[in-house]
């Protein structure tokens, strides 16, 4: 008895709170009831909107990090490189794309256009703008990768070993 007793207490504290006539047929009481969950899921979806703005701009921050400062590039031409500490760690990228668009777009090895001058192998080429570009730098970092992987070159002169006069293996 003490439940019914329980639930009559709540009803009436409710009737009263709500200023009911006793005639009334609750239906008052049964729309703030529904009131009162459509805020409570507008609530949790608030909630949810609000965790998924934060972990955006978590990622923001991420890829903003991850977006290399101008003091760490090295530009040659239409190329640049990723540097740290003086040493060349990543590209050849896109100039043109990372300057109009601030994406990283790696160039890929491309042939030598029929007017063009230099070597075969310092030719690259942006897959997303299809710009062409001569870079002796960007030869010498996608010789180890794509289609070339593997290969052997001959050293630049630059980076030959100088001979060590008068030593004997």
């Amino acid at each position: 008895m003490e439940l019914i007793d329980l639930i009559a207490g709540s009803l009436k504290t409710v009737k009263e709170s709500l200023d009911l006539d006793p005639k009334c047929d609750f239906s008052l009481a049964a729309q703030v009831v529904e009131l009162k969950s459509r805020i409570a899921e507008l609530q949790r979806l608030l909630d949810e909107a609000e965790r998924n703005l934060k972990e955006r701009d978590e990622l923001i921050v991420q890829l903003r990090a991850a977006i290399p400062s101008t003091d760490e590039m090295l530009v040659e031409g239409a190329a640049w490189f990723v540097r740290k500490s003086g040493e060349i760690v990543d590209g050849p990228f896109c100039t043109r794309c990372f300057t109009r668009q601030r994406r990283t777009v790696r160039l890929i090895d491309a042939p030598q256009p029929d007017d063009a001058s230099g070597k075969a192998s310092e030719w690259v080429q942006c897959p997303t703008c299809g710009v062409p570009v001569r870079s002796r730098l960007a030869a010498q970092q996608t010789d180890g990768r794509g289609a070339n992987a593997g290969s052997k070159r001959d050293p630049a002169p630059s980076e030959q070993k100088p001979a060590l006069v008068g030593h004997r293996a």
